[in-house]
């Protein structure tokens, strides 16, 4: 009798296995075998857009594509705080003497939009 209880209980492991084998095999197909992204936080979003639209790749890049006349931004999130940040897009010489980097005030980019390019500096770390 104890010798059927042992194989019925291996058995109803296997059962067991299998199944969580099948169902993470059914996900991994429906999700294309891609891992799920994380959300993304909308005023990261927002940034990134107003990144795009200020044309701030031709002279910076990010992950290796972009300009390369003006520092990488790949981990600018990690190197300064958003003050910082907000400062170096509104008057960059305040922050480094030297920069040829263009101030851009708010009439290229409102407060608003400024909040939104700072959140997305700041998520690249």
């Amino acid at each position: 009798m104890h010798q059927k209880k042992t194989v019925f209980l291996a058995l109803a492991l296997v059962g067991v296995l299998l199944l969580g084998a099948l169902t993470l095999s059914a996900n991994a197909q429906r999700s294309g075998g891609r891992k799920p992204q994380p959300k993304t936080n909308p005023l990261v979003a927002q940034g990134k857009k107003v990144y795009d639209a200020n044309g701030c790749a031709a002279c910076h890049a990010i992950a290796g594509k972009g300009g390369k006349s003006a520092p990488d931004l790949t981990r600018i999130g990690k190197e300064h705080k958003a003050d910082w940040l907000g400062v170096q897009i509104r008057d960059p010489r305040k922050n480094t003497p030297g920069s040829t980097m263009p101030a851009y005030g708010p009439e290229q980019i409102s407060d608003k939009d400024l909040k939104a390019l700072v959140a997305y500096l700041s998520s690249l770390k």
